[in-house]
């Protein structure tokens, strides 16, 4: 079973409540994804890639293979 994680669902995660003390100034939850995404420095694709592998702990899921076993 896939277990899907909405943008809206992320702050009341316990992955949120322990991970969010890494941000000053906390990004707005009313605002997410967008606020979380412009918490990290840099262009918008190395803001992006920050923010994808901050994610990374609650996305990952069984690993999928495409091809001829």
């Amino acid at each position: 079973m896939l277990a899907f994680i909405l943008a809206q669902d992320i702050p009341s995660t316990s992955f949120w409540q322990e991970a969010r003390g890494r941000f000053m100034p906390l990004p707005d939850p009313e605002a997410f994804p967008l606020s979380l995404h412009q918490s990290f420095e840099g262009s918008g694709t190395e803001q992006t890639m920050a923010c994808l592998r901050f994610l990374r702990p609650i996305t990952i899921g069984p690993m999928i293979t495409i091809g001829e076993d």
